[in-house]
């Protein structure tokens, strides 16, 4: 097949982040299959290409400008299929109210969206200029809600990157079929990296392994309030990430390492040293790469329930109660026999070569 595909993560492949990857390795294993695949970030760009070539469909990545690049291809009767990868559902992109758990709520207004911006993320506002211009915008941002729910109506085939995405989709009014096919991860995951004595991270015997950055909305204080009750003399919190301002607020805490956000390499070595990885997401996670990348090294993955991403799975899942994290945490770091629950799942299911066959699959069926 001939295939474009438009992201606007192509425009700077230095700020790739998860969509990114996972639009390149979704490229790489296209070709791999006899695809050929033209990548677009301009608009204009894929206009005159069609105009030149027609392909047999359009895919569309990382939500932005989804609308405009639908209406290309309607204009000239391509099939397109979006892939879903974010909660454009929510004028915050979390469906979860202000309060140190985060109160679910899976429908947005024009009103939720401006209470919501008001209140900013638990503990992290909006600092003044952007709170501003959220502000003035809401009225576009709820309309813009509406507008991109139409077009998945109208598309050939929609693909949603989780299970728990899916529902939301379908409680947003989404009618069209969803198709579940979680990103992909290039099989390099499985090379297990050499670790110089240099390179090793930490002192302690056992680590706990946290990737989410200081974002109150990906658990963070909950982990911490847990970890600080562990009182463990043998154990280390890794943290990776983006590194918000909330951080300031924060206490320093023994056997706490803050790398901040680290290249790609650094964090496999990470994954193959450490012992578990936590992924306590109080927001709705629609898939998040770094637990199953994780899983595909072996590590168990310990997570709230019912908040999506690694709850969509059979790791190890907890209500939302730190007293309920800090006690799995116990029991995961004391039981040597601890078996990543999702070893061979993971591998069946978000491994590149197996994730593009499905995809393939799709893409025929809306051809």
């Amino acid at each position: 097949m001939k295939i474009y595909i438009y992201s606007i993560t192509f425009k700077n492949l230095a700020e790739e982040g998860g969509g990114g990857k996972s639009t390149n390795i979704t490229i790489k294993y296209l070709r791999k299959q006899g695809h050929h695949v033209f990548p677009f970030y301009s608009a204009k760009e894929l206009k005159k290409k069609i105009k030149e070539e027609k392909p047999d469909l359009i895919l569309h990545h990382n939500i932005v400008n989804m609308v405009k690049i639908y209406n290309i291809s309607k204009k000239y009767k391509i099939p397109f299929i979006p892939t879903i990868n974010g909660l454009f559902t929510c004028g915050k992109g979390t469906h979860i109210l202000y309060s140190y758990y985060g109160i679910p709520c899976f429908k947005c207004s024009l009103t939720g969206i401006i209470r919501c911006t008001l209140k900013g993320h638990y503990k992290m506002p909006f600092p003044f200029f952007q709170l501003l211009k959220f502000l003035l915008t809401s009225p576009y941002r709820y309309y813009r809600i509406k507008r991109r729910i139409n077009v998945l109506n109208k598309s050939a085939a929609v693909i949603a990157i989780g299970k728990t995405l899916k529902k939301i989709l379908q409680t947003n009014n989404v009618k069209n079929k969803i198709y579940v096919v979680p990103q992909p991860i290039d099989d390099d995951i499985l090379k297990k990296p050499k670790i110089k004595e240099k390179e090793r991270i930490g002192e302690e015997e056992k680590k706990i392994l946290f990737t989410n950055g200081f974002d109150t909305t990906k658990g963070i204080l909950p982990l911490l309030d847990a970890f600080s009750e562990l009182n463990r003399d043998d154990t280390e919190l890794i943290i990776t990430g983006r590194i918000y301002p909330i951080i300031k607020k924060i206490k320093p805490q023994k056997n706490v390492k803050i790398l901040g956000e680290v290249s790609y390499e650094k964090l496999k070595k990470l994954y193959y040293s450490s012992d578990i990885l936590a992924y306590p997401t109080l927001l709705f996670e629609p898939f998040g790469r770094a637990w199953a990348e994780g899983a595909l090294t072996g590590l168990p993955i310990i997570a709230f329930k019912d908040r999506g991403g690694p709850a969509d799975y059979p790791n190890y899942l907890v209500n939302l109660d730190k007293e309920e994290l800090k006690k799995e945490i116990n029991i995961l770091l004391d039981n040597k026999k601890t078996k990543n629950k999702m070893n061979e799942i993971s591998k069946k299911e978000f491994l590149a070569d197996n994730v593009v066959k499905k995809l393939i699959k799709i893409y025929k069926e809306a051809k």
